[in-house]
């Protein structure tokens, strides 16, 4: 798979630093679409728990080295 492949753009905002809502391109509204959980005061390790037709659902990420 192509990495081009593998892009995809939206729109978000973060309120209450935790509650992630985003925008599907042609729409006008936001929905809530996941909670971020912090494990480190610098936001190196991340944790998105998704809510998706009543299920969570776990997206971890790890800062990496350039």
């Amino acid at each position: 798979m192509d990495s081009k492949d593998r892009i995809t753009e939206f729109s978000y905002k973060v309120e209450n630093d935790s509650v992630i809502y985003m925008k599907e391109k042609g729409s006008d509204s936001y929905k809530e679409w996941a909670t971020v959980r912090t494990y480190s005061e610098s936001y190196d390790y991340l944790q998105f728990i998704i809510n998706e037709k009543g299920q969570k659902r776990f997206f971890n990420l790890n800062k990496i080295s350039e």
